[in-house]
C-alpha cells in the first residue's frame, strides 16, 4: 500500500509520522510525505529518512516556484487556464485558502506582493509537482483541509480515483472527523450525529451565541482574544 500525507504545523508532523508507524506495524506501507515548516522537515529527514519513500518541504517548493517567476510565459497561461477548466477547479477558494499567496498572514510574507499572473504561476506548478508525485498511490491522506495543497490533492483525487481524507474541524463543537473531499460544508453523518446529540441549556445558549455572531458579522472569540492580546 502506497499513502500520500500531507502534514504540518502544530504537533501534526509528530501526529501524522506516529500513524504511519502505528499503520506499518499491521500492513506494509510505502509513504510519500509533504510537510509545512523546515523544522519539521529536518526532523523527518535527520529521524526518520529510512521509514519514507520521499519528503517534499512544501516551504522550500514555494520558494523555489518565487525564484522562477521570471520564467513565467504564454504557455503557463495557457496551461493554467486548461488546468482550471479540465478539472473545475473553484480558483478564488484556492488561493484564498493559502495564506502565502494571498492572505499574507505569515511574518515571513508580508512582504510579499504578487500579481495575478504570479498567482497562477504558484498554483500551476504546486499542482504538476503534486501530480507528478502521486503515480502509484493508493491514499491520500491530509492533516487539514485548509490548504491549498489539500483542495488540489482532494481534486486530483478526485478525477483520477485515488482515495482521499482529511481531518476536519466542525466549526462548531471541539470534535475533528474524517471527511471523504475537501469541503467545508459538514457531511451528513456529522449533521445526524449533531440532530441525535442531546444539547444541555449551557450548549444551546453556546450555539445561540455562535448563531449571533455569524449574523452580527463578528469574528470567533479566540481570533478577537488574539488581536486584543497584539494589541496589548
Amino acid at each position: 500500500m502506497k499513502i500520500l500525507v500531507l502534514t504540518g504545523y502544530a504537533g501534526f508532523t509528530k501526529r501524522t509520522h506516529n500513524i504511519c508507524k502505528i499503520l506499518n506495524n499491521n500492513t506494509s506501507v510505502k509513504v510519500i510525505k509533504y510537510v509545512y515548516g523546515k523544522s519539521n522537515f529536518d526532523w523527518l529527514k535527520n529521524t526518520n529518512m529510512n521509514f519514507y519513500e520521499k519528503i517534499y518541504c512544501i516551504d522550500y517548493i514555494l520558494e523555489e516556484i518565487e525564484n522562477n517567476l521570471d520564467k513565467i510565459n504564454n504557455d503557463d497561461e495557457i496551461n493554467f487556464k486548461n488546468l482550471i477548466k479540465k478539472f473545475n477547479l473553484n480558483l478564488t477558494k484556492l488561493l484564498y485558502s493559502e495564506r502565502f499567496l494571498v492572505q499574507h498572514t505569515h511574518y515571513n510574507f508580508f512582504r510579499k506582493k504578487f500579481n495575478q499572473n504570479e498567482i497562477n504561476y504558484f498554483l500551476l506548478k504546486i499542482f504538476n509537482q503534486l501530480e507528478k508525485s502521486l503515480e502509484g498511490v493508493d491514499l491520500i491522506y491530509t492533516y487539514h483541509s485548509s490548504s491549498i495543497f489539500s483542495y488540489l490533492l482532494s481534486a486530483i483525487a478526485k478525477l483520477k480515483k485515488i482515495k482521499f481524507k482529511t481531518l476536519r474541524h466542525d466549526g462548531i463543537s471541539n470534535n475533528f472527523f474524517f471527511s471523504d473531499n475537501n469541503s467545508q460544508m459538514l457531511t451528513k453523518e456529522t449533521i445526524d450525529i449533531f440532530k441525535a446529540s442531546q444539547a444541555d441549556q449551557n450548549s444551546l445558549e453556546l450555539v445561540q451565541n455562535y448563531i449571533q455572531n455569524l449574523e452580527s458579522g463578528n469574528r470567533s472569540n479566540i481570533i478577537i482574544r488574539g488581536q486584543f492580546q497584539k494589541q496589548d
